[in-house]
């Protein structure tokens, strides 16, 4: 019997119920038309009339009335199915290893490398702008970080599956577009379009910049590089961001990328924390992880 099958008899139950077309349509989660729509389908189904509505009121008919207990059981043991099926899908959730990514990273190795896992374990994969908080407090399995080569977190096992550095995205139509690279001090009058304050990565890219004596001046904070890339492109201002972050996914025409000199670079990496209780499923996914990025 399809899910269609089961809606009808879904509807005739809580018409049944009830005898009223409003308090069986909210109890059965349709509209008042879908339900007496699934209730006549229902009736040409089975080729007899279950609704009398002859009396100026929802009565059932002899017919209704003698198929109702039936009807009642089909529809008890639909609700028991749905709820077994959900409960399943909550236990599957909870088993799955669960694995946060850098926001804009899903074009980075990170997926492809996760992917190649799925035909064996079932796993989860969330964007998060701090990976590193969400790992420690034990609400991811695994991360995808960026690190910094200076200053390596000890509290973390990493799988290191790449690197990638800063650079620059400007308006075509800016003279520093000409240039194949640039110092970070030659970008201090431009308008910077930058990620919001509060996310590591902008707090990272700030360290950076006045590090090297460039002290950003922002006209607009946004959640996403993409973003800022795609206001680059109508000459908004200028805005520095990892690479990888971006790819290929911006208009070439409009926005010129230009590397920094020296360059920024940072590791990217596979991150679990040392010593934690894991289950078999959570260490074999990190072993496979492992396999994937040494071969």
């Amino acid at each position: 019997m399809s899910a269609l099958d089961f809606k009808k008899i879904v509807a005739i139950v809580s018409l049944a119920d009830s005898l009223d077309y409003q308090q069986a349509a909210a109890a059965a989660g349709m509209t008042v038309d879908e339900l007496t729509g699934a209730v006549s389908d229902l009736e040409e189904e089975l080729a007899l009339s279950l609704i009398d509505e002859r009396a100026g009121g929802v009565q059932l008919t002899a017919a209704a009335k003698t198929l109702l207990p039936q009807l009642k059981r089909v529809n008890d043991d639909w609700q028991a199915l749905q709820e077994a099926a959900s409960t399943y899908r909550q236990q599957e959730e909870q088993q799955a290893i669960k694995v946060a990514v850098l926001p804009a990273y899903t074009n980075c190795e990170s997926v492809s490398i996760v992917d190649s896992l799925g035909d064996k374990q079932k796993y989860t994969i969330s964007e998060e702008n701090d990976p590193y908080q969400t790992l420690f407090a034990g609400e991811d399995d695994i991360a995808f970080v960026r690190c910094d080569n200076d200053n390596v977190d000890e509290r973390v096992d990493l799988l290191p599956v790449g690197t990638d550095k800063l650079v620059a995205y400007i308006p075509a139509r800016n003279p520093l577009s000409q240039n194949e690279e640039l110092a970070l001090p030659d970008l201090q009058a431009e308008k910077f379009l930058t990620l919001n304050h509060q996310s590591p990565l902008a707090s990272f890219i700030q360290e950076v910049c006045e590090d090297a004596g460039l002290y950003i001046y922002s006209v607009f904070e946004g959640e996403r590089a993409k973003t800022l890339v795609n206001m680059v492109a109508l000459g908004m201002g200028v805005t520095i961001l990892p690479e990888k972050s971006i790819g290929d996914d911006y208009d070439h025409a409009k926005v010129v990328k230009v590397a920094l000199k020296p360059e920024v670079t940072f590791q990217l990496a596979f991150a679990r924390v040392k010593g934690a209780n894991r289950t078999p499923a959570q260490e074999d996914f990190w072993q496979g992880l492992k396999g994937v990025v040494q071969n």
